[in-house]
């Protein structure tokens, strides 16, 4: 992908272009390809799933909770699918330019998070970098707490009857954009 003119340079001139090549391609993020989308679904999932595809899809947030996520992740969970008292909890992080994404995949509602405990149906604590947009949390303590957290995008979401708030930024919270969701009693 250096072009035509490559065949046309000495051997060490290509090395070295290739070279600089990569390592300003290293100072832009990760390389294409190197994130991973996880799908998730409550109603045909199974945890001991790779997660990796929509036909073999982790089942419960407890998996994704425990997940190593890196920079660029997204996990997806299924439109139509309900999640009763399981939260959804973030503790990675993305950087910029590659965060990690939390969104809805197929067709369908919204997937909901329903949670019946005095806890947030989603609650991230020290990251940054993250998109949470397309989801749907019932009930809880707060809709979606973010404690110390810093560039966090929510988006089109639908927080409904939180028994506190429904976006929380507490513990000295950096920049939260909330857009275009919809939170009601």
């Amino acid at each position: 992908w250096l072009g035509p003119f490559v065949p046309m340079l000495p051997p060490v001139r290509r090395t070295m272009r290739s070279i600089v090549v990569l390592f300003a391609l290293s100072l832009y993020g990760p390389l294409a390809g190197a994130q991973t989308t996880y799908y998730v679904s409550e109603s045909i999932g199974s945890d001991v799933n790779p997660g990796t595809s929509p036909g073999a899809p982790w089942q419960t947030l407890f998996r994704v909770s425990a997940a190593a996520l890196s920079p660029g992740d997204q996990v997806l969970l299924k439109a139509g699918d309900t999640w009763l008292n399981d939260q959804l909890v973030v503790t990675t992080s993305g950087v910029q330019g590659a965060p990690i994404r939390f969104a809805a995949f197929g067709v369908g509602p919204r997937p909901v998070i329903d949670q019946m405990a005095a806890l947030p149906a989603v609650r991230a604590s020290g990251a940054s970098d993250l998109i949470i947009e397309t989801i749907h949390t019932r009930n809880g303590m707060d809709g979606i707490a973010l404690h110390q957290c810093d560039r966090v995008l929510v988006s089109n979401c639908e927080i409904e009857a939180p028994s506190r708030y429904g976006v929380l930024g507490a513990g000295a919270p950096g920049l939260i954009t909330v857009e275009s969701c919809d939170i009601h009693r």
